[in-house]
């Protein structure tokens, strides 16, 4: 559990007090939260989600992230480009005639991905009036490793906060042992999920951040 835990990407959520509860969060501002489609085809339609669906069909995990009723953290392409550089970093290290690229990640690492997937995806819906200051453990979709789900309040104009009404954007954090961080869009409800974009640039407010996805 370690090792996964070390290798892992988290995601969590934005959301706002004085959003209302069919909307969500992107960018500050609040969007119609329903969208009549699969979490998969919402990703699909996304340029910032093209990797992340191809490795998710190269794994054969379509099922897992339309599964009805989860929650699914994702992250986007900017943070497996993160990771494949983080890799590529470290072969080089060991030999520098050698690589490491989407294709070998395919070749060789497609189970971890399957794990990094399935620690993305609590296995409830999380509509903001189940979310609290304290950090509440709920299971992933990988058997025996539970998640840690909160909010914070916060007063940054980036992230919502406006001035001239007081009000605190709450940030939902995502987190498996010491390692969490929040995303930038939350509360999309599709046909059979939810769904929360991990932050871009993605960073962590305390743990490892070296590897995203798994090598196993």
């Amino acid at each position: 559990m370690k090792k996964i835990i070390g290798i892992i990407i988290i995601a969590a959520g934005v959301f706002m007090t004085a959003c209302k509860k069919d909307d969500y969060i992107v960018g500050g501002g609040t969007h119609n939260a329903k969208v009549d489609m699969t979490t998969l085809d919402y990703l699909r339609k996304n340029p910032l989600f093209d990797t992340l669906c191809l490795l998710i069909d190269k794994a054969g995990i379509q099922d897992v992230v339309n599964e009805s009723g989860i929650s699914f953290f994702a992250p986007t392409d900017y943070h497996i480009q993160k990771q494949l550089s983080a890799r590529h970093a470290q072969v080089q290290a060991m030999d520098a005639r050698k690589s490491y690229t989407i294709d070998t990640l395919i070749k060789y690492h497609l189970q971890g991905f399957r794990d990094s997937i399935r620690i993305h995806i609590v296995k409830r819906s999380l509509p903001y009036s189940a979310l609290k200051e304290e950090r509440q453990a709920m299971p992933t979709t990988f058997p025996g490793i539970d998640a840690e789900v909160s909010y914070r309040e916060v007063k940054s104009e980036q992230l919502g906060y406006n001035p001239a009404t007081g009000i605190y954007p709450r940030i939902v954090y995502y987190r498996i042992g010491n390692m969490e961080t929040y995303c930038q869009t939350s509360g999309i409800i599709t046909n059979t999920g939810m769904l929360f974009v991990l932050q871009n640039p993605g960073g962590y407010e305390s743990g490892n951040p070296s590897l995203y996805f798994g090598t196993n």
